[in-house]
């Protein structure tokens, strides 16, 4: 048993259970991105799991590896857990890796399955050409995520072959420029890249209202998918 899923278990961090895999997650990778998380970092990736029900003993306690008794609750005794040791975690694997990275470098990238093509292109200048080479009457649907639009598909069970042009690697839509009097935010960027590049703007301090509302909006997993447009 791994220890984030020990802690939950042995520390009375569930009840009926329904929500305990996506803490489990949730806790996980908090930790491999972030071994030793600060209190808000660690509310701020599990409070959108925390809203399902009403939980006793904080599984955001069983983060924090017995720094100190104040979250030792009851029959909860950190010492008798095993202790979480980043430098064991199983590595991603290197030709994975290797993949990934060929695929992000690719002008554009594309996917087939039995009803969709999907490209994506590194820069807008792509986009025409792949608009080209489409013949007359292609059902083409341009995004940025994809989300919405996979709900309203899988809905209406529609299989008629379909044209995405996905927009979350185009470098045009990827930037967050400050004005005087306004703010451009791109469409491909996720709502945490939204959050971080205000977050280091220099004025932050006039911003501070909206970064509050998107720390509010949903956990960071959810932020790290999630986009302005929806779709």
């Amino acid at each position: 048993m791994h220890p984030v899923q020990e802690r939950l278990s042995r520390g009375h961090g569930s009840q009926c259970g329904y929500c305990s895999p996506g803490f489990v997650m949730a806790m996980y990778a908090l930790l491999r991105n972030n071994p030793y998380p600060e209190e808000n970092e660690i509310r701020q990736a599990l409070k959108v799991n925390g809203q399902c029900c009403q939980i006793k003993s904080s599984p955001s306690d069983f983060v924090k590896d017995g720094l100190t008794d104040i979250y030792e609750q009851g029959l909860t005794k950190w010492k008798d857990f095993q202790k979480y040791d980043p430098t064991q975690e199983l590595v991603f694997p290197p030709e994975l890796i290797q993949t990934i990275e060929k695929l992000q470098n690719e002008e554009i990238f594309s996917l087939q399955t039995k009803h969709t093509t999907i490209y994506c292109p590194k820069t807008l200048k792509y986009v025409k050409n792949i608009l080209q080479k489409l013949s007359t009457g292609s059902k083409i649907y341009h995004v940025s995520s994809g989300q919405a639009l996979r709900f309203d598909l899988a809905k209406s069970k529609n299989t008629d072959p379909s044209v995405w042009i996905s927009y979350n690697k185009c470098e045009e839509m990827r930037r967050v420029e400050l004005k005087e009097e306004q703010i451009l935010i791109g469409a491909a960027l996720s709502l945490s890249e939204v959050r971080e590049a205000l977050a280091r703007s220099e004025q932050k301090e006039k911003l501070k209202n909206l970064i509050w509302l998107l720390d509010e909006y949903s956990s960071l997993h959810v932020g790290n998918v999630a986009r302005r447009k929806g779709e």
